[in-house]
């Protein structure tokens, strides 16, 4: 058997190098790309609702402070982070997360770094926040409201506004607790199915607080109104209205 010769040894060495140092330079690359994508996650857990809490953000353009404090009354409050809204902005706003007083946990706006009547700009209900860097605020959660509502909000000179959508995506499987009529418009219209109690039903869109546009299992679609008010499901299992 011959043997292998230095000279062979020297080009096997530096023809694996070809082949390993590239895979191994993007690593780091690929990591940095990774981590600036992902956005860090603050959670609490609350009693009323069962609920964790969550608020996502960009440690690049963030900082988490994570202090709870009292405002008075007793209320249990929490400075969650310090942020800016996107790359190469000047202004930082603090986030603050207030659980509720009945159900209705909301995130708090203040420009600066700290509490103050004349640096709020507003609140915004719900149990989960992102903060990915585009300039807006994303807020989502079921909180005075009859579903999830999935909401954006952007900071202009006065205060906190939201972008207004034509609609409101519900997204919720559900099923009828007794007869619904599923009509053509909004406000009526020719009947699109009657549907028995029983029937399974996915309830698609939310226009102006009390109209809901449904889908039933053979995929039709239609309107249905209803004023809820209580914290119980009337004609659909899932849809109520949960806070004060």
């Amino acid at each position: 058997m011959k043997s292998i010769t230095p000279i062979r040894v020297a080009v096997l060495l530096v023809c694996l190098a070809a082949l390993v140092l590239p895979a191994l330079r993007t690593v780091p690359s690929q990591a940095a790309e990774s981590a600036g994508q992902t956005l860090a996650v603050w959670d609490l857990k609350i009693e009323f609702p069962a609920e964790t809490v969550r608020v996502r953000y960009d440690t690049a353009l963030a900082a988490l402070v994570n202090e709870p404090f009292d405002p008075g009354a007793g209320w249990n409050l929490t400075k969650v982070i310090t942020t800016r809204l996107k790359a190469g902005a000047e202004e930082t706003f603090l986030i603050v997360f207030d659980p509720g007083p009945s159900a209705d946990p909301n995130f708090q706006i203040y420009r600066g770094k700290d509490v103050g009547e004349d640096n709020y700009l507003g609140s915004a209900n719900g149990i989960e926040l992102s903060i990915p860097g585009d300039g807006f605020l994303y807020v989502s959660g079921h909180t005075n409201a009859t579903f999830n509502q999935r909401r954006k909000y952007q900071v202009t000179g006065h205060g906190m506004e939201e972008v207004v959508q034509p609609f409101y995506y519900v997204g919720l499987q559900s099923k009828t607790l007794r007869p619904v009529t599923l009509t053509s418009e909004m406000d009526g219209g020719a009947e699109v199915a009657a549907l028995p109690a029983g029937a399974p039903v996915e309830i698609l869109l939310n226009k102006d607080d009390n109209r809901y546009l449904v889908r039933t299992q053979d995929g039709l679609v239609g309107w249905f109104t209803e004023e809820l008010t209580t914290q119980d499901p009337v004609h659909f299992d899932g849809l109520y209205y949960r806070g004060d």
